[in-house]
């Protein structure tokens, strides 16, 4: 708790002035010569303490709600934070808001002033985002309804560079380009005909890229999905409604900004159209910029030529829609009151524990609470206006770690927390640096070598021949959850995203090391451990510990402990192992509808839905009926089909079967493709299919676990592991590997002495 005289030091006020803006903004009032707190006072959590007199005693985290209202006051005399220069103050940028009669005060989000790569403001902003922010805040570039978002947090990892809304008009998502001549120069298109269809390859000189512009369509679609007004607008406007989907995107546009590029708009149009690419981009360019060219009469020219009409905006466009949509684009501060009280066990406690400047690692088992305790030390440290990035390394379970931070009772500013992918955090250091198609040997090696030690050390290896580099964001706290898949280059690149005061924080499961990395760095950490689970029924102990006896190598072997959890004994439905039957053998190749035989039938895993022959055809009836079989069961059991997922070997099987279960009106969401990981969620949507990989760091009540076929190399016994340990109700597994098959007679003899005793 902290005295006023505390927070004054704090905001580097006197204590008067401090005293006198609680006073104006209703936490105190005066009452016969003693302050005294109001009903609003009392609701920040503040008290009366005695200390030779009654004073009042502030939460730490209302330092928080203190600084929103500094930033928000219209005050000039706005306080300076601890340790801004002079230079730094609101004296100098309130000049560059003002003293140009056409810029318009209020509708760029943050403050003009907070842009400015100089300020003291809690999130660090670039050259680019301050001068395209400039350029913007004027009438005669922007007419006055249009609001201007730079770089918003939507949803911590989701901050696109900018934003323009309008109430009639629609979205505009900006991106920032750093291309120079040279690049945009070397960006060439190889067309290639194959199987009589035309297929279109992007290069950077000699390295293949991928299409320019789908970048910046991704960041749309994850626009889209995740504000949820958005999300309805485009799932009820249909093109029954007499609007194409052309004209339905037109209300959320696309613009590249070039601020390095030295062409003029007409010749980066030119070279978009010679790439072939549709013309579906606004830009940008550093000439428009300098000559402060209108940017509305683009976007309105560009409507015209799609023969959009202001009627057409006014039929599904609307300004109780772009109100909604606002409310995500404004910087969001997490209350004590949206999070979830969390009972951690002591062991749990001195994990939370802050370790300024040092690295943690933590072995924990399944289940025992690894990404729970990341996020809450990812709010902790928010709450304290410190800049905290969470790392994972696949893409789905970002949306977990997101859900974990949320439960947190603590306030804080979201955009204080970054949580993304360490693949996604490289591509971003990727764009700052402009070093895209940078990877010399890129068509040599594999793709997995790639991401995990190419692309990284390649990066390095800039840094450390230009020390000078402004790094895009130091943090200073990093979280990594499932260390495990972290190879050792990725834990070298940390070292430049942290200053001397940065914690590192590394949680990890090596039964769960899917991607078969030996980082010997992180190994040279002090360990603490995690060994008891806290999300695994007591039930299915014996099993999980079991396999790993059986199937695993060395001190993988390390059994899980109990955590605190009071299940059924052990053989009540709740782990249920079933030996399907195997794929027939196949004596003659005979192609199936006149085609070749399926490519399975050779190597293991078809490629094309074309090429199925009786064999495997006959297969996937057994395997959709038992799967339909054990969804029934579960429903009839009473548990919601949201609860329930399917963990398949192959991503051909999940279309299938996610076919199957549409045709038979069972709802399911998919994890197949980028963009379905993106936007994957436990949350709702039906039964979910995905592969282990994708759902690995996830748990839910029902899990059925498909193994692959007789003697496949997809899974390890690593992967089954990990697969077994996501339930936190019933396991189910339908097995067609023989190499497991001794562990189910395992499980049939454990059942018979449990009912024998």
């Amino acid at each position: 708790m902290l005295p006023t005289s505390a927070l004054a030091k704090h905001f580097n006020v006197d204590v008067k002035r401090m005293y006198k803006d609680l006073v104006k903004w209703g936490f105190i009032i005066k009452e016969e010569n003693n302050w005294a707190l109001t009903t609003e006072g009392e609701k920040t959590g503040a008290i009366y303490k005695n200390y030779f007199g009654r004073y009042i005693a502030w939460p730490d985290n209302f330092i928080i709600e203190l600084d929103k209202k500094y930033n928000l006051s219209k005050s000039k005399e706005a306080p300076k934070r601890i340790g801004q220069k002079e230079s730094d103050t609101s004296k100098n940028d309130h000049a560059d808001s003002i003293t140009i009669s056409d810029n318009i005060k209020n509708r760029i989000f943050p403050r003009l002033k907070h842009i400015n790569p100089k300020s003291n403001y809690r999130k660090r902003f670039s050259e680019e985002h301050y001068n395209l922010a400039k350029y913007l805040n004027n009438q005669k570039i922007l007419g006055k309804e249009w609001l201007i978002y730079i770089n918003p947090n939507i949803d911590y990892d989701l901050r696109p560079d900018c934003i323009l809304l309008h109430p009639l008009k629609g979205m505009v998502i900006i991106k920032i380009k750093n291309w120079t001549k040279e690049n945009f120069n070397k960006i060439k298109l190889d067309k290639k005909l194959s199987d009589d269809k035309i297929n279109k390859r992007y290069f950077d000189g000699e390295i293949r890229i991928a299409k320019p512009g789908s970048g910046i369509d991704m960041i749309r679609t994850q626009i889209i999905n995740v504000i949820e007004p958005l999300k309805e607008f485009f799932e009820e406007k249909s093109d029954t409604d007499g609007f194409n989907k052309s004209k339905k995107y037109c209300a959320v546009r696309l613009c590249y900004f070039f601020p390095e590029l030295e062409y003029d708009t007409n010749q980066i149009r030119n070279k978009f159209e010679e790439l072939e690419l549709k013309n579906k981009f606004h830009f940008l360019s550093k000439d428009d910029i300098k000559k402060k060219l209108c940017l509305e009469s683009k976007i309105d020219e560009h409507d015209e030529n799609k023969n959009i009409n202001s009627k057409d905006f006014d039929f599904y466009w609307s300004k109780s829609l772009s109100h909604q949509i606002k409310t995500f684009l404004t910087p969001s501060y997490h209350k004590i009151e949206h999070g979830t009280y969390i009972s951690f066990s002591q062991h749990q406690k001195k994990l939370l524990k802050t370790f300024t400047g040092k690295t943690q690692v933590i072995e924990g088992v399944a289940g025992s609470g690894k990404s729970l305790i990341i996020g809450e030390k990812a709010a902790q440290m928010a709450s304290q206006g410190k800049n905290v990035l969470v790392l994972c390394f696949n893409i789905t379970l970002r949306q977990y770690l997101k859900e974990q931070i949320n439960r947190a009772m603590h306030g804080f500013w979201a955009d204080y927390i970054t949580v993304t992918h360490f693949h996604g955090h490289l591509k971003t250091l990727e764009d700052h640096y402009n070093l895209k198609g940078w990877h010399k040997h890129q068509n040599k090696i594999d793709k997995s070598n790639l991401f995990m030690q190419e692309k990284p050390r390649t990066l390095i290896e800039f840094l450390e021949k230009n020390p000078n580099s402004h790094i895009h964001e130091k943090f200073d706290a990093i979280y990594i959850d499932e260390g495990q898949d972290f190879s050792e280059t990725m834990f070298e690149l940390l070292q430049f995203l942290k200053h001397n005061e940065t914690e590192i924080f590394i949680v990890h499961d090596k039964k769960q090391n899917l991607f078969e990395q030996n980082s010997n760095l992180i190994d040279t950490y002090s360990k603490k451990t995690l060994s008891k689970s806290f999300r695994i029924p007591d039930n299915q102990y014996p099993a999980v510990n079991k396999f790993a006896e059986m199937f695993l190598d060395g001190e993988k072997k390390f059994p899980i402990g109990k955590g605190t959890q009071q299940t059924l004994p052990f053989f009540n439905n709740s782990l249920i192992w079933k030996e399907c039957t195997k794929i027939p053998k196949i004596e003659n190749k005979t192609s199936y509808l006149n085609k070749p035989p399926c490519k399975y039938c050779i190597i293991n895993e078809p490629q094309s839905d074309e090429f199925y022959c009786n064999a495997c055809e006959k297969y996937m009836l057994e395997l959709k009926d038992s799967i339909m079989s054990v969804i029934n069961n579960l429903i009839k059991e009473g548990n919601n089909i949201d609860d329930i997922v399917l963990l398949l070997p192959y991503r051909w099987e999940i279309r299938k079967i996610s076919e199957y279960l549409k045709e038979n009106k069972i709802d399911s969401k998919i994890v197949n493709s980028r963009e379905d990981k993106i936007n994957f969620s436990r949350l709702g949507d039906g039964v979910k299919i995905s592969t282990i990989h994708s759902f690995k760091g996830y748990e839910l009540s029902n899990v059925v676990v498909v193994t692959e076929h007789n003697n496949g190399k997809q899974f390890s016994p690593e992967m089954i592991y990990t697969s077994i340990t996501r339930s936190t109700n019933k396991l189910i597994i339908l097995n067609r590997d023989s190499r497991y098959a001794e562990f189910g007679l395992y499980l049939e003899n454990y059942k018979k002495s449990f009912e024998n005793n």
